[in-house]
């Protein structure tokens, strides 16, 4: 699609480069040759991070009408993203993925029924492991939909701010009817399973059996450190997400407490660490370390989120009051709780923690 004149140029680069795509500016025309006078802004790894590069430096707006979803993108991202969380930078990343069939459409153009359209045929296909055959495309999940119909507000939001558009037509978009879904955790037989591969020495097994016992999310759990144990209380302090959940404190179970000790003594950069001593991703270990444990357990390979899921369930199985559980996941609705109260009495916490 022909840009309109002043918008730049995205041109990918032949060759294996590591950032194909350079984002360029047309400053003129040689009097004398004829020739186009360009600048390069820059070169980089996406379409998407070319474009951005082009709407940050861009000293004059385009035409409203000539205005694609790509660019909008571009310059409603280039104001918002500095500061933007990893995972709320995910979060977008993957749904304008989702927005594909709309990024070279003009925004002033398009509809209710083209955004419609992005929903009702949003679809990804299942990770698979190395050698298993690809899985087929699945309908996006209700909470994918959500983030992408909220991308599509704000972006016509900016719109409407910058008179390229007179409606917000993402108001009108309609998701699926929310069904209520059962949360999957581990029986209390896959629980002790994972125990016993632990104890065996089955590699990371520790840290599924660590996770449930903690209910720590995923991220939260990666992001434990050596300053995030206190041994005197037998406590791990951590937790992201929410003002309830940050900075909150876990009582260590006291099977526990010989795997914390174990992987304190490899002195790395974070709790759970590789044998160089660095941190993990979320993708890299739930792909060769969280499912492999829980193959290796014999145990179905539910995803991290079920260890937290677990976590709750043997609470309350066990008749913990709900404002502990509250604590304990650190969940918003405790924040008020928090809020009102000087400290955290951790006895109850811990006599809670050690009853799962």
């Amino acid at each position: 699609m022909k840009r309109p004149n002043g918008a730049g140029t995205v041109k990918k680069l032949s060759g294996n480069r590591r950032k194909p795509y350079a984002a360029l500016l047309t400053l003129g025309w040689d009097p004398v040759t004829g020739q186009r006078q360009t600048k390069y802004v820059g070169y980089f790894a996406t379409y998407e991070e070319a474009e951005l590069a082009l709407a940050v430096y861009r000293a004059d707006p385009l035409p409203k009408e000539d205005m694609t979803w790509q660019m909008l993108y571009a310059e409603w991202r280039a104001i918002n993203a500095p500061g933007w969380p990893p995972q709320l930078t995910a979060n977008y990343n993957s749904a304008w993925q989702y927005m594909a069939p709309l990024h070279t459409l003009k925004v002033a153009a398009t509809r209710t029924g083209q955004l419609q359209r992005i929903i009702d045929t949003a679809t990804y296909r299942p990770p698979h492991r190395k050698g298993e055959k690809p899985k087929p495309p699945v309908k996006a999940g209700r909470s994918t939909l959500e983030k992408i119909r909220s991308l599509m507000k704000q972006i016509l939001d900016y719109a409407l701010q910058n008179d390229i558009v007179d409606k917000n037509y993402a108001e009108f978009v309609r998701l699926p009817k929310k069904e209520r879904v059962e949360k999957e955790h581990f029986s209390d037989v896959e629980v002790a399973k994972i125990k016993q591969a632990a104890d065996a020495g089955v590699p990371y097994a520790d840290c599924v059996y660590m996770m449930i016992k903690t209910g720590l999310r995923i991220s939260e759990f990666l992001a434990l450190d050596r300053f995030s144990v206190d041994l005197e209380e037998n406590v791990l302090r951590g937790g992201l997400k929410t003002d309830a959940g940050r900075n909150r404190v876990v009582p260590i179970h006291p099977t526990c407490l010989p795997i914390v000790r174990s992987w304190l003594a490899r002195d790395g950069e974070r709790l759970i660490c590789q044998e160089n001593g660095k941190g993990y991703s979320a993708k890299t270990f739930r792909e060769h370390c969280y499912y492999p444990a829980l193959q290796a357990a014999g145990v179905r390979l539910l995803n991290p989120h079920c260890t937290r899921h677990t976590f709750a369930s043997q609470l309350a199985a066990k008749g913990v009051p709900p404002l502990e559980i509250q604590h304990l996941m650190g969940h918003t609705d405790y924040s008020f709780t928090a809020d009102t109260y000087t400290h955290v009495d951790l006895e109850p916490l811990k006599k809670a923690v050690c009853q799962i």
